[in-house]
């Protein structure tokens, strides 16, 4: 089965470790990795540097370096999503019934 929980793959319940489990979940970390690479992009592109970035974002200097260097333990996918707000990237999220129908569309 496939382990990604984005776009065409899915999995399972019985596939994942419980919520509050512990340690890392890979399919967490590769959404944290993908968001981190994002802000990493978008500050390339507009020449931000870490403290612009802390500034702009409200977050400590050390955790935008934390994030820059991929050490993401202790940064929730929320953090990540609202750094990119504060960047000024627009995030949408849908929900998908497993017949298709969209239930929740938000950004």
């Amino acid at each position: 089965m496939n382990s990604t929980w984005y776009g065409s793959g899915r999995q399972s319940a019985g596939d994942r470790p419980p919520l509050g489990a512990g340690g890392a979940n890979p399919a967490e970390t590769r959404v944290k990795l993908l968001l981190a690479g994002h802000i990493r992009s978008v500050a390339e592109r507009s020449s931000l540097s870490h403290a612009d970035i802390a500034i702009r974002t409200g977050l400590a200097p050390e955790i935008v370096s934390r994030i820059a260097g991929e050490q993401l333990a202790n940064i929730s996918v929320w953090q990540l999503m609202r750094m990119l707000d504060d960047l000024g990237v627009a995030i949408d999220i849908t929900l998908h019934l497993p017949d298709g129908r969209r239930v929740i569309e938000m950004g």
